[in-house]
């Protein structure tokens, strides 16, 4: 019940009646013990507040937000139902994680297992991000990347997960990639045409050679303009050659001020590459490498994937900055 203090605040009671009887069992009066319990009923009132935040956030985010425990979904979404083709929640949740993956990766690890891996890290460490490939409702598969989080849910210990589909993405570095062995294997057919050549056809070709890759050098930019992440192109030493529209919009600097820069110069205005440097770990291992960091109070996640030759020779990079603030805020 409630009650107005002598300050004129509102307070809550919990009160017990309970009866006085004689030898007889006739009542002859009753007792009335009274708790204030307005302390345990703010906080009540301020964690239902906090979850309908939480639920409110939770059912707008954008990004499909999903709980689990171990390999058993608990609750999804509505961006969840979307990105995976259900029509409710009871449907997603009747699946297991390993219904909704193709059954290998592509490093061709079983998805179960490498499933139960990331999991366990997650609960393990607190936090896992990783890609994989999963399977829409009709079969389909995509690209994503997940990142899975430790929480409190319901008095429970589960991972929150978070998806992003990335296949677009995941079709542009393809592109790049064959685009650039594209071009060194044309570089290399015209050096050979070149030397059997007489000067007369060799300047020709030479011509037709500028003009093409001139056309290329347009094509290869005006894909990655479309793209919405921020890319750029390194050297092997580091250095930046190529970047992105998103990329200036990103830290406000033309591609003039930026191309010929270490990307820690850009990225981090450091004159040396930071601690555990994504891409000095590309350069070492070969593989893809990634890290989260933030800057200026916004969250990136950054990914590095190496650019090899035909001998397996260490050529450069792709550099992709993602911001992931707004996801940050959910989690």
């Amino acid at each position: 019940m409630k009650y107005v203090n002598w300050a004129f605040e509102t307070c809550h009671l919990s009160l017990s009646i309970s009866p006085f009887m004689d030898r007889d069992g006739k009542i002859i009066g009753v007792s009335f013990i009274g708790r204030d319990i307005t302390a345990n009923r703010q906080m009540e009132e301020k964690l239902q507040k906090s979850e309908e935040e939480y639920r409110a956030l939770f059912e707008s985010s954008r990004d499909a937000i999903m709980m689990l425990d171990k390999d058993v979904f608990l609750d999804c979404n509505k961006a969840t139902l979307d990105l995976f083709g259900f029509y409710s929640k009871e449907q997603f949740v009747a699946k297991r994680p390993s219904e909704l993956s193709t059954a290998n990766q592509p490093d061709g690890q079983d998805s179960l297992t490498a499933a139960v891996k990331h999991i366990e890290k997650a609960y393990r460490d607190g936090t896992d991000f990783f890609e994989w490939t999963h399977v829409r409702r009709d079969g389909i598969p995509f690209h994503a990347e997940v990142s899975l989080s430790r929480l409190e849910y319901r008095g429970n210990t589960v991972l929150q997960g978070t998806i992003r589909d990335i296949t677009g993405r995941v079709r542009i570095e393809n592109e790049l990639r064959r685009h650039r062995e594209q071009l060194e294997k044309q570089v290399m057919e015209r050096t050979a045409q070149l030397s059997a050549a007489n000067l007369a056809l060799r300047d020709e070709i030479a011509g037709h050679q500028l003009t093409e890759m001139a056309m290329q050098e347009q094509t290869w930019q005006a894909i990655l303009d479309n793209v919405s992440d921020a890319v750029l192109l390194l050297a092997e030493d580091g250095r930046i050659l190529k970047c992105n529209a998103a990329m200036e919009r990103m830290f406000g600097k033309t591609s003039a001020k930026i191309i010929g820069r270490y990307c820690f110069e850009i990225v981090h205005g450091t004159s040396a590459p930071i601690e555990d440097c994504p891409f000095i770990r590309a350069r070492q291992s070969r593989c893809r490498e990634s890290m989260e960091l933030s800057i200026n109070g916004r969250n990136y996640a950054i990914l590095v994937d190496p650019l090899l030759d035909s001998h397996g020779k260490f050529t450069g990079a792709v550099h992709i900055i993602t911001d992931i603030t707004d996801r940050k805020k959910i989690t």
